[in-house]
């Protein structure tokens, strides 16, 4: 066991030792905040709730520990674990457990979501889901995690992992208090908040001069900082501060209300002022955390005060009782409820009202007997709780990749995970990157042919990677070198506002090297996902492009501002090298997991199909707005619905019965090679007239 003795000076003021009802109300007021937000209840920064419980629990454990201090005269950091794993431990599990089962049930087995979910479940039960989307998602604001039935856990496993350090902490304070008689757990705790929030801003806005690979690709570095204990370590830290100085001095009453009613105003502004658009956590994280230690404070100067009052009322303390349990809950039914119902008005809502069932039962059945019950009296069973809650979960998401990777035993699926499931060769050859062409972090990503007269350049985002193979074929078809440059999620397009900084430097920087080269390029394709962006919520911001002079109307003016966009950018390539556009592929909602929405399942009714008006209205616009701008500019444009959609109406993921695609946006690797001979004739009289001295 690890103690500490009590200081034998300015000894620690106790506390009142009954519950806080009015943190109980923060923490509802906290779980309703990231509810809302999950459930598209329109609050653009209900995200900010998790920033709300990393402060409320760093608060809540430093007062814990001061009170063990205080009683006893030492801490125990066993015992400090002990009461950890019982309290959060069997709720994981089981909630663990049971998305698990659920999501092998009814999640797509034909795409990559079981596996994901498998593998997600697998690094929740270790308390490293932070790490792992950090690792393997755009982040957490991004639509493929957001499919992921354990995004949620990486505050969890932020949470345990502050945890790990805190205790020890504050215990070196406390022994260099007894040797010294100084503060210092309140200097310690200060010098490292410090430091924790200067890492969260400058990983934030990538102020990382001494670390060029985070300063190149800056979205990296904020998903570092959203995801780390280190960046976020500060959040806790606030609450603990407020422990300490509360222990210490206690808070004057007269700053009880306006404590308070500061700490709403900047908790509303926060809620509603930040959407998932701005660079978070950095400055923006400080509105959410001082709104949650403005409270703290009150509700420790004066519980009469009117917001404290306000939070101790019943339901709301009923609710923050249950915020653990309901936070658990709430986001896996949602992400199944929008996976079977996607249709349904106020799915998300209707879903996380739904999930209060399974919250109130887990809270009553599991967490409240085994967190509060004295049913496990010794350290041993304890340790063998823990044991169980983390080995089940982790082979039941080990047991699920498994399932998947031998397609259930199922020859058909195995059928449809084989035409879905191979990577674009950009992609596996690293091409698919932030860093823009020409840069010492991209690779060359040159295909070469033997005798080669020079070099195509295949230019865009993931819909210009989805043609590398046939765009390999159609270069070597006539004798020129290909290079590809690719980045997930940024078309290349010169634009007054990039979708973000990654995207500028991509594409600026890859027109600076583009322009830059001596000899020019035979040809440069260029191939974006406007399908997808015009008609997603990425469109709010391309009509803010659309020239003077532009009819109203929101699709309207982002098509014409795309439309705008493009010229610009195939006039600057154009001054140096022959261009073709490629026009989007039309695109499938669900697929490929509509073709086997779960094991149970069969394929849903059109999937992968386009209706002739539907693909008349998502799309029709688009390519004329599209081709009408290149022709005008004297380029080519390759429309790839001229293979992909009927001359009757209507388009289909399918091509004489074989799939096409690998999901929703983009073809698959056999499906590509469609246009290998449409692209060898739109090339075929622009690197005809290319001199250039063969290799």
């Amino acid at each position: 066991m690890v103690v500490v003795e009590a200081p034998a000076a300015a000894p620690v003021r106790p506390r009142p030792q009954h519950r806080r009802t009015d943190i109980q109300g923060l923490r509802a007021v906290a779980v309703l905040l990231v509810v809302l937000y999950h459930a598209g209840a329109g609050l653009s920064g209900g995200f900010v709730g998790v920033d709300v419980f990393f402060v409320i629990s760093g608060f809540v454990i430093s007062g814990l520990l001061l009170r063990e201090l205080t009683a006893t005269g030492r801490i125990s950091l066993v015992a400090f674990y002990v009461r950890r794993a019982r309290r959060l431990l069997p709720a994981l599990a089981l909630v663990s457990v049971v998305t698990l089962a659920a999501g092998a049930l009814l999640l797509s087995p034909v795409d990559e979501t079981q596996r994901v979910t498998g593998r997600a479940a697998a690094a929740a039960a270790l308390f490293f889901a932070n790490g792992y989307f950090f690792l393997s998602s755009g982040g957490y604001f991004q639509q493929h995690a957001e499919a992921n039935p354990f995004l949620h856990t990486w505050s969890l496993s932020v949470e345990e992992q502050f945890y790990l350090g805190f205790p020890l902490l504050l215990l070196l304070g406390w022994r260099l208090q007894q040797r010294f008689r100084r503060r210092y757990p309140i200097v310690l705790v200060g010098l490292v908040l410090v430091g924790s929030l200067a890492a969260g801003v400058a990983f934030t806005y990538a102020w990382l001069p001494g670390l060029p690979s985070f300063a190149t690709y800056p979205d990296i570095a904020m998903r570092f900082a959203f995801y780390s204990p280190l960046t976020r370590a500060w959040e806790f830290l606030a609450g603990a501060a407020v422990a300490l100085l509360c222990a210490r001095r206690g808070v004057a009453h007269r700053w009880a209300t306006p404590s308070a009613v500061a700490g709403v105003a900047l908790l509303l502004v926060a809620a509603f002022g930040i959407d998932a658009t701005d660079r978070f956590p950095g400055i923006l994280a400080g509105l959410p955390v001082a709104a949650t230690v403005c409270l703290l404070l009150a509700g420790s100067a004066a519980r009469s005060n009117p917001v404290s009052r306000g939070l101790s009322l019943g339901p709301l303390v009923a609710l923050g009782d249950l915020s653990y349990s309901w936070y658990l809950w709430h986001w896996p039914v949602i992400v199944f409820a929008k996976a079977w119902f996607p249709q349904v008005p106020l799915v998300g809502l209707l879903a996380a009202a739904a999930s209060l069932v399974p919250a109130v039962a887990s809270y009553r059945l599991v967490e409240r007997p085994i967190h509060l019950g004295r049913r496990l009296p010794s350290r041993r069973a304890v340790a063998a709780l823990a044991v169980v809650c983390v080995a089940t979960p982790l082979a039941a998401g080990a047991g699920l990749v498994a399932a998947v990777d031998r397609s259930w035993g199922r020859d058909d699926l195995a059928a449809v995970q084989a035409a879905v499931r191979p990577a674009h060769a950009d992609l596996v050859s690293g091409c698919a990157s932030t860093a823009p062409l020409g840069s010492a972090a991209r690779p060359a990503c040159l295909w070469t042919t033997p005798g080669a007269r020079g070099t195509i350049l295949l230019i865009g985002d993931s819909n210009a990677g989805h043609l590398t193979e046939p765009m390999i074929g159609a270069a070597r078809d006539l004798g020129m070198d290909l290079q590809v440059a690719t980045s997930g999620g940024c078309p290349f397009l010169l634009r007054p506002r990039y979708f973000s900084d990654a995207c500028r430097q991509f594409v600026e920087g890859s027109l600076a090297a583009l322009t830059a080269r001596s000899a020019g390029y035979a040809a440069v394709v260029v191939s974006n996902a406007s399908v997808g962006y015009l008609n997603g919520p990425l469109a709010t911001g391309l009509a803010a492009d659309a020239p003077p002079g532009t009819p109203d109307g929101q699709r309207q003016r982002a098509v014409a501002g795309w439309a705008s966009d493009l010229g610009r950018t195939v006039a600057a390539v154009g001054s140096h090298s022959p261009v073709v556009v490629i026009g989007a592929v039309p695109q499938y909602a669900n697929f490929p997991g509509c073709l086997a929405r779960s094991v149970l399942a069969s394929r849903a009714p059109g999937c992968g199909e386009l209706a002739s008006g539907e693909a008349t209205r998502v799309r029709a616009d688009i390519v004329a707005a599209e081709r009408g701008t290149v022709r005008g500019l004297a380029a080519t444009y390759l429309d790839t619905g001229d293979r992909l959609c009927r001359p009757a109406g209507g388009c289909s993921a399918f091509v004489d019965g074989r799939i096409v695609y690998r999901d929703g946006a983009h073809l698959s690797v056999a499906g590509s090679e469609l246009f290998r001979a449409d692209l060898r004739e739109a090339l075929r009289p622009l690197v005809a007239v290319h001199h250039e001295t063969p290799r």
